[in-house]
């Protein structure tokens, strides 16, 4: 289990200012679906076996993880609009990134992405670092927070969620 400090490091190390705008917001996408799994294999009782054998796309992980109620909606809207863009650069050959779309990005962030935007200015690299920053970290912060909860804690709550009300055996609990 990682502390927010560490997560949000590895955000920054990942989010090199010196990299194209195109391989942040990959490196973006990547990291947030790394989160949005840990979240899915917290909340969902079997969540690591729909990870593995699901063949979820990013949006249907994304989609499942808003459906807990959990996670601030404005953060879930700025990662469907992280997803928009990495498929507009995967099916537009030398698509390349714009003002325009990370102000697409950050815009659900409300008066948050507007003073970041005032402090940035057009640094396009520099805004984009800091929108990465806000999202990851934001989803970063959900994860580590729920994970603080004890494996017998959360046992303890999937057994009563689940619906045939059969204990959780984690096997690290043995």
């Amino acid at each position: 289990m990682s502390t927010f400090k560490e997560e949000y490091n590895s955000i920054w190390e990942h989010c090199d200012y010196e990299l194209e705008p195109e391989l942040i917001v990959l490196r973006a996408h990547l990291m947030s679906e790394r989160y949005i799994e840990r979240f899915i294999k917290l909340f969902l009782l079997k969540g690591d076996k729909v990870i593995s054998k699901g063949r979820l796309t990013y949006a249907q992980k994304l989609n499942l993880m808003d459906s807990f109620g959990i996670v601030a909606k404005d953060l879930v809207d700025c990662h469907k609009n992280l997803n928009k863009l990495r498929n507009k650069m995967a099916h537009e050959l030398g698509y390349d990134i714009k003002l325009e779309d990370v102000d697409l990005i950050g815009r659900p962030m409300g008066q948050t992405y507007t003073n970041l935007r005032k402090e940035r200015g057009q640094d396009l690299k520099d805004l984009l670092c800091a929108v990465v920053g806000f999202l990851c970290g934001g989803l970063a912060h959900y994860v580590v927070e729920y994970e603080k909860v004890s494996k017998r804690k959360l046992a303890e709550l999937k057994m009563k969620i689940s619906k045939q009300g059969a204990p959780v055996v984690d096997e690290g609990d043995k």
